[in-house]
Order: structure tokens, then sequence, then C-alpha cells
């Protein structure tokens, strides 16, 4: 059966700086084309996204979102969000500062005539609270958070949600945001089927990953069976969360199969199907591609 595979969600340069291939993610892009191997890591790029018809690329902060842009610049099937994700706050983080150079980094891309062709979303953001529950590192996350939606908004553009037990105050952000509504992806989601009817009352979108193949995914697997087949999407989070039968290996892009054929069995619908439904879905969230 020939599958093309669309990956909404993985961390391609996470990957290549754990094959080696590339040192650190954050570098400059300019010392890596005189330093490293470009002819090599090109390469490596085609054979691992050989099946693919895109993979969604997303940044965590100011630090690579235009590293980002320019390693997967000439790849067409690759496309890039820029986000901030909740994780780079701390006590000694300084919001006005840390924006004041996003809006200097996110101008230089929207310079580049071509930017909106390579940039296709906002992401990831959002909020975490699993390792705090620090109240100003709280207050922090959601203005960075709020920072984010706004940035989607001036520019059209969709975002990609990362929410870990943070429901609640998701939640009120979106009740602010009514513009957005429709207009999100809630990634690696694996809330229960209660907390799925709340995303689908903001007619967001579900991000689905390798948890849901986990023994200990149950519930998981009960909100995908709820969930309308026009609101998922299929996600790795690569090179972690290796769906079964890989689960603590590198998580590789082709795993993402492996997550689809899940949700088919859940959805009692065939693989082939499955991935036709998935196609449309990503069509309907990024409706520039």
């Amino acid at each position: 059966m020939d599958l093309v595979f669309h990956e909404t969600h993985g961390h391609l340069d996470l990957l290549l700086e754990k094959l080696e291939l590339i040192p650190q993610r954050n570098m400059d892009f300019e010392v890596l084309s005189q330093t490293g191997d470009l002819d090599s890591i090109y390469q490596k790029l085609d054979e691992l996204v050989a099946n693919h018809a895109l993979f969604i690329q997303p940044t965590v902060s100011t630090d690579n979102f235009v590293f980002n842009y320019k390693l997967f610049h000439s790849k067409d099937i690759i496309k890039v969000l820029i986000g901030s994700h909740p994780e780079i706050v701390d006590k000694d983080f300084n919001i006005r500062t840390y924006l004041k150079e996003q809006g200097e980094v996110v101008a230089q891309l929207l310079n580049n005539p071509d930017w909106r062709s390579k940039v296709i979303g906002v992401g990831e953001c959002g909020l975490d609270y699993y390792y705090t529950q620090d109240t100003s590192i709280k207050k922090k996350q959601w203005k960075l958070f709020e920072s984010q939606i706004k940035l989607a908004l001036d520019n059209d553009l969709p975002i990609v949600i990362h929410c870990r037990d943070a429901f609640d105050d998701l939640f009120s952000i979106l009740d602010q945001y009514p513009e957005m509504h429709s207009r999100f992806d809630v990634h690696c989601f694996t809330g229960d089927r209660d907390i799925a009817r709340k995303v689908l009352e903001y007619d967001g979108f579900f991000g689905i990953g390798g948890i849901a193949t986990f023994a200990n995914g149950e519930s998981l697997r009960d909100a995908i069976e709820y969930i309308p087949q026009n609101k998922l999407l299929v996600e790795t989070d690569l090179p972690f969360l290796s769906p079964v039968p890989h689960r603590g290996k590198t998580c590789l892009p082709e795993y993402i199969n492996d997550v689809a054929q899940k949700i088919a069995d859940i959805k009692g619908i065939e693989l082939k199907e499955m991935w036709t439904q998935l196609r449309l879905n990503v069509s309907s969230l990024y409706t520039d591609l």
C-alpha cells in the first residue's frame, strides 16, 4: 500500500543533533555552513522524510527561529512554526526583554520576501505547570502565551499549543481570544474525554502522538474514540515519545505510521482512509498549504 505521511509536529533539529549531524540546534546557521557537512545533513534529511508530503517543524524560542528557518529553507516539504515554549520561563526570565528580542527576530523573518511560504504557524507555545507551582512563573507563562496568540493574530496564522497540567488556565485564555477559536492545535494531546469535549467547544484540533499506543494511554484512546475524525492530527514529537513497538528508541519520522495505525484501529477504519482524512485535517487548520 502506497502511503504518504503528513507529520504535524516533530523536532528535526533535535533529531539531527541526536544523530550527531549538527552540534547544537541553536547555533548560527552561517557557522554551520562553514564548519558542518551540509551535503550529509541534507542527504540524511531526504532519507528521513522520504515518505512524507509534509513535515511541520516547531521552534521553542527566539534562539532557534532563524536557525530552523535557514536550515530547512531549501526543503519544500518541511514547514516551520515560530513559537516560544512555556518551559523557557524561570524566575529570572525577563519577559519584556525577551519579547523585544522576539519582535526583532520575527521582523527579520518578515522582511524575507518568501517567509510566508515556509513559516505557517506559531508554536509551540502555551502553558506547562508540570514542574512548577510557582505563581510568578505561571503568570510569566500566561503573558508569554498571550504574546504568541497576538503574534498569530497579527500575522493571520494558526497556533500550536503545548498544554500540560494547565487546561483550566488554557481555557480561560481562549475565552479572551475568540478569533483564535478553530485555529489551534493542542499538540501532544493527552487529555481524557472531558477535556476533549471542552477543546471541541472552541473548535480546536488535537495532535495525537505515540502516547496513544502506550499501555497507560487508555484514557487518551477513549478520548480519540470520542473526537470527530475531522479534528484529529497525527504527530510524533520526535525524537521523543516513540510509539509502540519502538518505545525506548529514538523516535524516527517513519514511526508516524504506527501512530496513524493506532488512530485508525480506534476509529475502526482502514489506514489509507485514515491518512486521507488526516491530510484533509491538516489543510483545514493550515489554510495556506
